[in-house]
């Protein structure tokens, strides 16, 4: 079995982040906390990782199933918008910690991975909902294409990825529920 880098549990799900990742749950680090509390109403994505030394991901999870209106069509531009903000806000936090955290040779990692000519950015909002698979497969397309838009300035590396989208999910991760996933 791989060596693991993290594993940690958003929602309902459980991610599993094996070598060759070094990965970080970003919404609890401390350092995540400490420039919230200085800057006010900052957003940030759920992990932050490197595979193979050199593509830094961004990832955000979202878990709508079990919610009353799991099912119904959600307004794309504002979970796309959503989305953009959570990338741009944590950015800055990459390279403050590069620069000012007490972890800096951490985050130098991350920095150094975010600007590298050679290394890929790529951003994956794990959306997990309970629509018919041949809807949420043509939902999960037009959320990228959004987030897509929204991130022009930075990337088009954008995969809106689900366990039910297998070719979405990166090398290396795997992605199970917790139990009462799915439900209210």
């Amino acid at each position: 079995m791989p060596e693991l880098a993290l594993e940690r549990d958003e929602q309902h799900l459980r991610f599993r982040f094996s070598a060759p990742w070094t990965a970080v749950h970003y919404d609890s680090h401390p350092d995540r906390r400490k420039l919230a509390s200085c800057i006010g109403s900052t957003k940030g994505v759920d992990f932050i990782g490197i595979l193979n030394r050199s593509d830094l991901y961004l990832i955000e999870v979202t878990d709508f199933r079990g919610h009353p209106s799991a099912g119904m069509p959600r307004n794309v531009e504002a979970l796309a918008a959503e989305m953009a903000q959570k990338v741009r806000d944590t950015l800055p936090g990459i390279v403050g910690g590069a620069r000012a955290s007490a972890n800096q040779m951490f985050w130098g990692g991350y920095a150094k991975a975010l600007v590298g000519s050679k290394n890929c950015l790529r951003v994956i909002l794990w959306l997990e909902d309970s629509r018919p698979m041949q809807d949420h497969h043509g939902y999960a397309s037009v959320v990228s294409r959004k987030i897509k838009e929204k991130l022009r300035w930075l990337t088009a590396q954008v995969t809106v990825a689900s366990q039910r989208l297998p070719g979405s999910v990166p090398p290396h991760l795997s992605v199970s529920n917790l139990p009462g996933a799915g439900q209210p």
